[in-house]
């Protein structure tokens, strides 16, 4: 066999396990008093800016973000401030949902007062066996398939869910601060996530960081693996 076709192949496996590898590297990074890098979408200006302490209800609590105009589409972070202790022997498990267009949401804008749990874009992979305990802020870096592209116009919701037995984890959070998304917990309708207990849009201490998505990594080298076999038969 030609040997540029034998390292064409091996080039293509290596990709395409590399392309199929997903999951989350959580980075603490300590209680700090600026996002760092600069992220794409600052929920809060800085991690520190919350003065609340949240936890959750019904195993859920979520906080949601719009991917404006002019923005990067492809995940790459999500930082957020927490504090309390985590029993890593029973993990949260990380959800994204896609929330469709939230502009015309009663009754505020982008901040519906409830929301159905929806589909999972991670489906249900990404775990986080959380061991912390005080007040820091995490770095939950994706990588992989984890690092979806989302669509401009589009409002997400990232939730931590399922952990009933430990709830000392709680979530720093704000005022309604926020103009494109909302906190939100689990409500006591299956499926269903609403506004806080207070009634009213707060806003988690949370930062987004995007990233432009990669060209098709595949589909470049499948266009050089033809080149290569008319180049062998020619």
């Amino acid at each position: 066999m030609n040997k540029k076709l034998i390292i064409f192949c091996l080039t293509l496996a290596v990709a395409a396990l590399s392309l199929s590898a997903y999951g989350m590297t959580p980075i603490n990074t300590g209680q700090v008093a600026a996002w760092t890098p600069t992220p794409t979408i600052a929920l809060l200006a800085t991690p520190n800016t919350a003065t609340v302490n949240q936890g959750p209800a019904n195993g859920v609590i979520s906080e949601t973000f719009t991917v404006l105009s002019g923005m990067n589409t492809k995940l790459d972070i999500i930082a957020i401030d927490i504090a309390g202790s985590g029993d890593g022997n029973n993990p949260y498990t990380l959800r994204l949902v896609d929330l469709g267009d939230q502009s015309g949401a009663a009754p505020t804008p982008y901040k519906p007062a409830t929301y159905a749990a929806g589909t999972d874009l991670w489906g249900g992979t990404v775990t986080w066996q959380y061991w912390g305990s005080g007040q820091t802020t995490y770095n939950l870096d994706f990588t992989g398939a984890e690092e979806v592209t989302l669509t401009v116009g589009h409002t997400y919701a990232f939730e931590l869910t399922g952990n009933t037995i430990n709830t000392t984890m709680v979530w720093a959070r704000g005022g309604n601060v926020y103009t494109y998304g909302s906190m939100y917990d689990g409500s006591a309708t299956a499926g269903v996530r609403d506004y806080l207990p207070t009634g009213a849009p707060r806003t988690a201490s949370m930062a987004v960081y995007l990233v432009v998505p990669e060209p098709a990594t595949i589909a470049l080298l499948g266009l050089g693996g033809l080149a290569l076999l008319r180049r062998k038969r020619a």
